[in-house]
Order: C-alpha cells, then structure tokens, then sequence
C-alpha cells in the first residue's frame, strides 16, 4: 500500500510542477523497465525531454555512456539555469 501511495504521490507532483525535466532511460535496462519512464513522462507537464540511451545499462558502466550522459545533461540544464 505504501508503494502505490509513493507511485502516486510521485504522478500527482509531476502533474502539478512547472519544473523542467528530463528522462534517460535505455531500453536495455534490466533494473528499470521502459513502461516507468513512459509513465513518468506522460505524466510531467512541459518543459520535458526525453533521451533513449540504446546500450546503456542502468549503473552506466561503460566509460563512453556515462560521459555522453555528463555532457547531455550538463547542456540540455543549461537552457534551464
């Protein structure tokens, strides 16, 4: 019961926030399932992005993934700050 009241809680703030967002997900996680991301996404109000991150995993181990998110992030954030 108190996960589906956090699921819930987490829906409504995105639905009543202006804030920016952004999403990464890669649809090779095995940790998070792509059908959270979308849910998440729905439910956020614009400003929003969303970035599929094909062959990543979910801890970003691969050297070349975890800077590529660095830097996404580091510029799409700039256009918010």
């Amino acid at each position: 019961m108190l996960l589906i009241l956090l699921i819930f809680n987490e829906i409504y703030f995105l639905s009543c926030t202006k804030d920016s967002l952004l999403i990464l997900h890669s649809p090779q996680d095995t940790i998070v399932g792509i059908e959270n991301a979308a849910e998440i996404y729905a439910a956020a109000r614009h400003p929003k992005s969303f970035i599929s991150l094909n062959g990543a995993d979910h801890l970003l181990t691969n050297k070349k993934d975890s800077e590529y998110v660095g830097n996404t992030i580091a510029t799409w954030a700039d256009r918010y700050l």
